[in-house]
């Protein structure tokens, strides 16, 4: 693949990714979205994020192990108290990282 053909590429990239982005934002700015969506769509990130994460810290060797020696699952529960009292993504993220990183040098 040429030079022409990567930018090309790149920019076609960019701009999907753009419209992806604009269009519902500038379709649900013309449009007054009843106050049950809205609540719904303030629970996507959190049901999303679970989604992704649940298979990295439930599953090990493709079974659910819940043992002592699963670091992930143990890392998890700090963060899962942390995004229950505080509902802050950032410092849930950060705590997660911060346990899985004490759990891994200590224990594993």
């Amino acid at each position: 693949m040429g030079t022409t053909e990567t930018w090309g590429l790149i920019l076609g990239m960019a701009l999907v990714t753009y419209l992806i982005r604009y269009l519902p934002l500038a379709f649900l700015s013309q449009v007054e979205i009843p106050s049950w969506f809205a609540r719904w769509l303030e629970l996507a990130t959190a049901a999303i994020l679970a989604a992704m994460l649940a298979p990295t810290v439930l599953i090990v060797k493709d079974r659910i192990d819940l043992s002592l020696s699963n670091a992930n699952f143990w890392a998890a529960i700090p963060a899962a108290l942390v995004a229950w009292r505080t509902c802050n993504i950032m410092l849930t993220i950060l705590v997660g990282m911060a346990a899985s990183a004490v759990i891994q040098q200590a224990v594993w």
